[in-house]
């Protein structure tokens, strides 16, 4: 267990983020990003996220207001 403590900067090294974008346009412009840019040490790849399927469809229920 020690052990795992002392390398513990090297096991919790980001791999991936989410990135909310204000409009579609600018989440277009990341996806056909083809420069060189780079997040410690490794290159930058953007991809779309998928819909969300968290959703219980059963709790979700409409009034007349």
């Amino acid at each position: 267990m020690q052990k795992l403590f002392q390398d513990f900067d090297s096991l919790t090294i980001p791999t991936s983020a989410f990135i909310i974008f204000e409009s579609d346009d600018f989440k277009e412009h990341a996806i056909d990003y083809e420069g060189k840019g780079t997040i410690l040490g490794d290159e930058m790849v953007f991809r779309d996220a998928s819909e969300p399927t968290d959703i219980i469809w059963e709790n979700r229920h409409f009034t007349r207001a």
